[in-house]
């Protein structure tokens, strides 16, 4: 072995860390043999016989790529003695941090006290199983053992008693499938797959009566439902706690949870993405590319980053900035998304919230354990692929020690909290703890911010505490039909002997025929979760004991493996809760737990991303919280890109009227392929380079779609021979000039209208009127068009700069009466063109005028305070006289559309 394979094996133990502290122990023992073993073999290798050296070095392993970021730093210096060892105490991995950091503390700890129980060993959670299954016990793992058997019938017959059993579940199941079922020649293998299809139904039978026997032990009766719209409208208790649920937020007492429900997307490819971690563009490119808008959108955001953007958002501007300093929020993350989801916590700046107030909650998952023939217990099979332990999991952690940390500012070490996190919230002073789960993206929705942090949820579970005494709400929706209730998979009843409160009944809990009269002979109303829990923090705390407070739902897949998982519906079942059933608000929306996550749902939620990436205070908000650029991803060829693009090229200088230039350019950039070069006279110097920094947009920088030039004219070119030379060099298509004084003699800007008629030229005048400069917290654009001959261009122009839903668009005609008084036929004319060639969605307002257009638009200008004025000429010509009079009179901005529809020259400019 060569040095280079030595060195790869010294590096493949920072790499194959797995999840058991004593495992890591072993591997790193047996490496660091190996290394040493690899070592004196190097060094008695003959040194001469290089043609040797070089045949072992080919077939040597290659070296990793060494791990960056949060996976760890680059690789050391070659060391010999010790090498393996030292490597992960020098480069641990995020794993590693966390591991090495909780163990530590619960080294500490003195078994039992005052926390609830948790699972942590394989033994523990094998008595789980026994106790869920109870009588069907024996049953389940007759079948369970039965299809093991066949399976090592089918494809391993001679095997012999010392067979590795975990190779062999490892292995079977291809072999045992290698041939579609009902299709082998081998009549073996037939009767293999009928004996194993009756082995599967008799499993689902008993894991089915398992998860049912809670539900046929107790009598439910139709629920009580709490209507905010009764309770909250116009009362004063309503008021009351309304008043109190917003005190809740402001005062930081309410803290948020977000719980990862392991929710997973396939794609056309068969790629599985987890809805948490997934950037829903991406996703959206998979499968809907022409559905990728071409204005402003936001990429390199996870569904989860998303919805902790939007809180920001909200309760910014509900409660103030100061709010996201001192609310607290809890994330509960499935541990193999706990890496992606940390990264992008660092990489967005906790979006908004304060680090030490980001508590991060790491929820494992279990292995399958089968019954084997020849024992009487179940055993845990690695290789049958681990499942998530359940969102009820999560919350139960919330009650163990050290399995809550905080992330330091550098975003280098995790901070555990040494208790458990209810503990620190209540050292925190807050009493409730309001929980979503992260593939809820309709609350996202535009109409439906105000149900991030829903106050009127909030306000009737204060209610619900007040007159019910209950400890926690949930938020149910009415159900159409029993159809409703199975794809919806929950069924909100009440115990008997508790009428006033609810209990959630989950889909793997109604699955055998006595639970089935639950749904069908149920009362015309029924009800089901949505999955949002507001829970009164001191009594969650002694609720949460262990995990025998839940009723474990046992799955069975990959035919014969059994998982066990525990779910947060039954937090309302659980000794000592008592739930209150709020009604939401919005009944259209269904954050259903069997909703398939798929093409159709990955279609419905492009609207969804649309509406949130144009909202102006979300945008802000990303860009303020992110540490990098917008991760773009066109979605168009460069061929379509050139062709719709605007290359705006804004000439600047230190004044006033440069300022306002910008802030007018910037609202015409609309597509994410614009670009804006800004650009001031040169050479380079100190004083060039502090002139074009005076010239930032947020937003433009965050998309990259703003450059920053110096032009430089030399000794023999003149100001307009250069500008022309950089506007073909950057593709310019728009020239933005700013002017104080459009009647001097000599002006610069006056020349270059004159000379330069192959681009639209903008010239945005000092004394301007218009409401983006004169009204404050104006955010639109107010632009009237004259239509003169044939406007269809520059309407078609005006469609793809202008923004429907925030700028205003008027058409003006000038001269438009006959001598009737009557509108004449050619203005009929123009302005039904225009309204054809209008984008549907603007609200076009026409404008007629009997005078001339000198005599009419700037004083029509001046009075509507556009920020605007487009007029039309022909490209390659002159500015007629009577625009030219209107470019000196007009107190507005100015617009030179070059039209070259007349010409008979195909445009690039549209």
């Amino acid at each position: 072995m060569t040095d280079r394979s030595a060195k790869w094996i010294y590096k493949k133990s920072s790499y194959d860390i797995n999840s058991d502290r004593s495992l890591i122990k072993n591997r790193l023992q047996k490496l660091h043999a190996q290394a040493k073993v690899a070592l004196k073999r190097r060094k008695s290798v003959d040194k001469n016989n290089t043609k040797q050296q070089d045949e072992a070095q080919d077939e040597a392993p290659p070296e990793p790529e060494p791990e960056t970021d949060l996976e760890g730093t680059s690789s050391p210096e070659d060391t010999m003695s010790g090498w393996a060892l030292d490597l992960v105490e020098r480069l641990p991995t995020w794993k590693v941090k966390t591991r090495t950091a909780r163990a530590s503390i619960h080294e500490c700890l003195s078994p039992g006290g005052k926390y609830g129980d948790k699972i942590d060993r394989t033994e523990s959670l094998k008595g789980y199983f026994d106790m869920a299954m109870a009588q069907n016990a024996e049953d389940f793992k007759q079948q369970q053992a039965k299809i093991f058997s066949l399976y090592r019938a089918a494809s391993m017959p001679s095997a012999g008693a010392n067979v590795n059993e975990s190779l062999i579940l490892a292995t079977i199941c291809q072999e045992a499938r290698s041939a579609p079922e009902g299709q082998s020649t081998d009549p073996r293998l037939n009767e293999f797959y009928r004996l194993k299809g009756d082995a599967e139904a008799l499993l689902r039978m008993y894991k089915n009566r398992t998860n049912a026997r809670w539900v046929e032990d107790e009598e439910w009766v139709s629920p009580s439902i709490v209507n905010p719209r009764t309770l909250l409208s116009g009362s004063a208790i309503g008021d009351v706690h309304k008043y109190n649920a917003k005190r809740l937020v402001s005062e930081a007492r309410l803290a948020l949870m977000l719980i990862d429900d392991c929710e997973r997307i396939v794609t056309a490819e068969g790629k599985s993405h987890s809805v948490m971690t997934a950037d829903l563009w991406q996703i959206i490119r998979e499968f809907w590319p022409s559905k990728i808008p071409q204005t402003h959108r936001i990429e390199g955001l996870s569904t989860t980053g998303r919805k902790l953007l939007q809180t920001a958002v909200v309760l910014e501007r509900q409660y103030g900035e100061g709010i996201l300093s001192h609310l607290k929020l809890v994330v509960a993350v499935d541990n193999e998304e706990e890496v992606a989801f940390v990264k992008e916590l660092c990489a967005w700046r906790f979006f908004g919230f304060h680090h030490e107030h980001v508590v991060i909650v790491t929820v494992p998952r279990f292995p399958g354990f089968i019954n084997v023939p020849g024992s009487d217990e179940m055993k845990e099979v690695r290789e049958s692929g681990m499942q998530p332990a359940g969102t009820g999991y999560a919350m139960l952690l919330l009650n163990s020690p050290a399995e809550g940390y905080t992330i330091s500012k550098d975003c280098r070490e995790p901070n555990f909290l040494p208790g458990s996190v209810l503990e620190w919230l209540e050292s925190c002073g807050v009493t409730w703890l309001l929980t979503n789960m992260t593939s809820d993206v309709d609350r996202m929705r535009t109409e439906a911010y105000e149900q991030i942090v829903d106050l009127q949820f909030i306000a009737s579970t204060l209610y619900a505490e007040e007159y019910q005494n209950a400890n926690m709400g949930l938020e149910v929706l009415q159900a159409c039909d029993t159809r409703d209730i199975r794809r919806h998979g929950s069924l909100v009843l009440s115990r008997r002997s508790q009428p006033q409160l609810v209990c959630n009944l989950k889909a793997g809990d109604l699955q055998t025929p006595a639970t089935y009269q639950l749904i069908q002979n149920g009362d015309t109303e029924m009800y089901m979760s949505n999955r949002q829990y507001l829970f009164s923090v001191p009594h969650l705390s002694k609720i949460l004991t262990g995990p025998t407070m839940f009723h474990p739902e046992i799955d069975v897949k990959n035919s014969c493996y059994a998982y066990i998982s525990f779910d947060l519906a039954d937090l309302t079942t659980a000794d000592g809760a008592r739930c209150a059933g709020v009604m939401s608000r919005n009944q259209s929306r269904k954050a259903s737990r069997d909703r398939t996550f798929d093409r159709q749902w990955v279609y419905d939620v492009v609207d969804l991303l649309e509406a949130q990436d144009g909202d102006q205070m979300f945008r802000s908000m990303a860009i303020r919280v992110s540490q990098g650029l917008n991760r773009l991803g066109l979605g168009v060829d460069e061929g379509e890109m050139a062709a719709n693009s605007l290359g705006a090229v804004l000439v600047v200088d230190n004044d006033i009227v440069s300022k306002m230039a910008m802030r007018l350019a910037s609202h015409l950039i609309i597509k994410l392929f614009d670009r804006l070069n800004v650009v001031t006279w040169g050479p380079a110097s100190e004083k060039t380079k502090h002139i074009l920094d005076g010239f930032k947009d947020e937003e433009l920088d965050f998309n990259q779609q703003i450059v920053r030039e110096v032009v430089d004219t030399g000794t023999e070119r003149s100001y307009n021979a250069a500008l022309r030379q950089h506007i073909s060099t950057v593709n310019g298509k728009l020239l933005i000039l700013g002017v104080d004084d459009l009647t001097r003699m000599g002006s610069f800007v006056r020349h270059a209208v004159k000379n330069i008629t192959d681009v639209h030229i903008l010239v945005v005048k000092s004394d301007s009127l218009g409401k983006l400069f004169r009204t404050p917290d104006t955010n639109h654009l107010t632009v009237m068009a004259l239509l003169e001959n044939n406007p269809t261009e520059m309407i078609e122009w005006l469609n793809q700069r202008l923004k429907p839903g925030r700028d205003v668009l008027q058409v003006a005609r000038t001269l438009a009466f006959d001598k009737s008084g009557l509108l004449s036929v050619s203005s009929r004319r123009i302005l039904a063109n225009a309204r054809l060639c209008a984008d549907s969605r603007f609200q076009i307002e026409e404008k007629t005028y009997g005078a001339t257009a000198i005599a009419s638009l700037p004083a029509a200008c001046a009075k509507e305070q556009m920020d605007i004025l487009v007029v039309s000429a022909t490209s390659g010509l002159d500015l007629p006289k009577h625009l030219s009079e209107i470019l000196l009179a007009a107190k507005t901005s100015v617009l030179i559309y070059r039209s070259q529809a007349t010409t008979g020259r195909t445009s690039s400019l549209a």
